[in-house]
């Protein structure tokens, strides 16, 4: 029997297909799957020096050589211009957008800032591709493009993670962590050589930045998250795995950055130079036998004031860990509101019970520093030491109202 050519292309054909089936089943896991959908990848950007850039960025690549675009999936985009944009960002309420445009746009922007950008190509169906495509594209329309913004739990970084989860046939299932982090391990690692940012940092968040994270949880950081993507593969509902990552490279590489302190010393040698002049003014005192009560009044406004800002995020941002910082036991307004008090007492010679309450927070505060779950500032603690030579000074110069007996 004779096939006439019709019928012999067909056989050839799924002669073919069978055995391009059996070799894709045997196939490495890593291989890249044949696809005419766009091509999407991971963009993961390297820190900048501005307090907005150190811990990095990502972005979604979507590009088609064949349709001709390649554009640039954006969760990052706000804009300074907003009304009380400093405001809202300290109370949580920051809102930031999505945005696309041309790649070349994107790799100019940090080509100039001088990160560098890693591009990996994401291991998808064309279903995938196409339903993560399509999604992206819905995200960016004008009703839905603004979202509220927190620097953890919902950026850039966690938001493109939700945007590749919510496309895929499965789950993500990522390698072992090597060890287990907190939240603020994890910010330190990027603010490491920014000490002022640091501080900052540390003064603001409380104990629950301190306790062991999930390994999900933990990839709100772009370079986290590009660091496990790499290890990550897709668990489809058959059971079948495949990389979540079948090609990983470096587009731009890093270029010259410059990074200016913005004070000569660190947060720690300040605080030891600061507490320093303390104790020469209680040493001054205790020779002379009067109160410079000119140091309380800067001492006091500058307490009073850095525990504005710590009351205020304590009491009402929505930002996580912001409302369980034990130090706002010694940075709160409280030493502002009493200052009046204080210096008509310092200026009348009279005794006041300021320094007495004061003795006793800061002292139980110190003992409470040693056994705290919360991982201290570094500078709180000679901080503390520093406010204490004020009451124990006043304490030598007999303007406690108390007397202790003596036998």
């Amino acid at each position: 029997m004779r096939f006439k050519l019709p019928y012999l292309r067909h056989l050839t054909m799924l002669l073919v297909c069978l055995i391009w089936h059996a070799y894709g089943v045997q196939a490495q896991e890593n291989e890249p799957l044949v696809t005419d959908a766009p091509e999407i990848s991971l963009l993961t950007c390297s820190p900048g020096t501005e307090i907005y850039e150190i811990y990095g960025h990502s972005a979604l690549r979507v590009k088609h050589s064949a349709k001709g675009y390649d554009y640039v999936f954006n969760y990052g985009v706000f804009s300074f211009n907003q009304p009380n944009f400093a405001l809202n960002f300290v109370l949580g309420k920051c809102d930031y957008m999505c945005e696309f445009f041309p790649y070349e746009y994107f790799e100019e922007e940090y080509r100039l800032r001088g990160s560098s950008i890693t591009e990996q190509r994401l291991n998808l169906t064309p279903d995938e591709a196409n339903r993560l495509f399509a999604n992206l594209v819905n995200n960016c329309r004008p009703e839905n493009r603004v979202y509220r913004y927190n620097f953890i739990l919902c950026n850039c970084t966690t938001r493109v993670l939700d945007m590749i989860e919510g496309a895929i046939d499965g789950e993500i299932e990522h390698a072992p962590a090597a060890r287990e982090e907190t939240y603020r391990e994890i910010l330190h690692h990027y603010t490491k050589g920014y000490d002022w940012y640091e501080a900052g940092n540390d003064l603001l968040l409380g104990c629950s930045m301190d306790t062991i994270v999930t390994q999900r949880a933990t990839l709100f950081a772009p370079e986290r998250m590009m660091l496990y993507a790499d290890s990550a593969f897709v668990v489809s509902p058959n059971g079948k795995r495949r990389a979540l990552v079948s090609q990983s490279r470096v587009i731009l590489p890093k270029g010259e950055q410059k990074y200016e302190a913005p004070f000569p010393l660190s947060p720690y040698m300040t605080m030891t130079v600061f507490v320093g002049l303390l104790l020469v003014v209680a040493c001054i005192e205790w020779r002379t036998g009067r109160m410079l009560w000119g140091t309380d009044v800067v001492l006091m406004t500058i307490q009073g004031v850095a525990g504005l800002l710590v009351a205020f995020v304590f009491f009402f941002s929505q930002h996580p860990g912001v409302n369980s910082n034990w130090q706002i036991w010694v940075l709160n307004p409280l030493p502002l509101l009493c200052l009046p008090w204080v210096v008509c007492c310092a200026v009348k010679r009279k005794k006041c019970y300021y320094h007495v309450a004061n003795f006793v927070v800061l002292t139980l505060f110190m003992i409470f520093s040693v056994v705290c779950q919360q991982d201290l500032c570094d500078i709180i603690v000679p901080l503390t030491f520093g406010l204490l030579t004020r009451p124990v000074s006043y304490a030598i110069q007999g303007y406690w109202p108390i007397r202790f007996k003596q036998k």
